[in-house]
């Protein structure tokens, strides 16, 4: 519910927590509804975050790890991902600096997305170089153990300002969104989480002209739901656009249906984003406070 611009999610008569409320005989709040996940239609910040300001002022993307247990930031000044440690799981009020990282300047000095594997022996750094890079870890989900495997993909045929990088569960779908075309390419890759057998699959998606907005020189990432049929797009314009794909896993076939969640009165510019398992969270990292956003759906 919100009452103009605000998102209303807790109500009391007295000192008494309502838990649904009609306008006459119209429903206008129920918190008895469950959460039908990844819809970000009734997103509220529940004001729970973690500042990266101690390892850096620029955090360009988020990928959590370990069933939520671990999450990882990729860092465009300087040029390192960094692990953080939850004690609870997905909840970043448990969060602390694991004073582990791994510099990637060696490969991309302007790196704008990471992604790991599910498993957590694979970690994939996207650029303004518009190369994928993929490492290994020798321990999974301990980034100080990466490695570089001088294993790449150049996705410049189709987009030369990267700044959003997704691979699917199985490892077998990459989705790349950058800011020169406005658009999210969709590739395959024929041996799963290897990035140098990846091909385009002639389909993609131009985000930029969502809820009436140019957004091609304010498009910051991309991330998915679990089963590949909903799209966020986070923006410099403080705002995370949610786009709906018909067929699922088929970038092709994405609409805009009006749904955003406007985060510009915590941070202006949200430059990742991640689900939790469930989709029943969101997580946003945003460079304009530095730092790592708890966000309930």
């Amino acid at each position: 519910m919100k009452l103009g611009s605000t998102q209303i999610n807790q109500l009391y008569l007295g000192s008494t927590e309502v838990n649904k409320a009609y306008l006459g005989s119209t429903l206008v709040f129920d918190t008895t509804e469950e959460s039908s996940g990844y819809d970000i239609s009734n997103a509220f910040y529940n004001g729970v975050n973690v500042s990266t300001s101690a390892q850096t002022s620029a955090p360009q993307d988020l990928c959590f790890g370990d069933d939520g247990a671990k999450v990882y930031i990729t860092s465009s000044n300087p040029d390192f991902v960094y692990q953080y440690n939850l004690s609870t799981a997905y909840d970043l009020s448990t969060a602390s600096y694991a004073s582990k990282s791994f510099y990637i300047g060696s490969q991309e000095t302007l790196s704008r997305a990471v992604y790991m594997k599910s498993d957590g022996t694979k970690m994939y750094i996207l650029g303004n170089s518009d190369y994928v890079y993929q490492y290994t870890l020798s321990t999974p989900w301990d980034v100080s153990t990466a490695s570089y495997d001088s294993v790449s993909f150049y996705c410049n045929a189709q987009e030369t300002n990267a700044m959003g990088l997704y691979i699917s569960n199985a490892g077998t779908k990459m989705y790349i969104l950058g800011s020169s075309a406005g658009e999210v390419f969709q590739y395959t890759m024929s041996t799963p989480w290897d990035v140098s057998t990846a091909s385009y699959d002639s389909k993609s998606f131009d985000v930029t002209a969502a809820d009436g907005l140019d957004l091609k020189a304010y498009i910051n990432g991309v991330t998915f739901s679990a089963d590949l049929s909903i799209m966020l797009v986070p923006t410099a314009y403080g705002i995370v656009f949610q786009f709906d794909l018909s067929t699922a896993g088929d970038v092709s076939t994405a609409s805009y249906n009006d749904v955003s969640f406007d985060f510009s009165a915590t941070d202006t510019g949200p430059t990742g984003a991640q689900y939790n398992d469930g989709g029943t969270k969101l997580f946003l990292s945003g460079n304009g406070a530095d730092a790592l956003y708890e966000i309930d759906l």
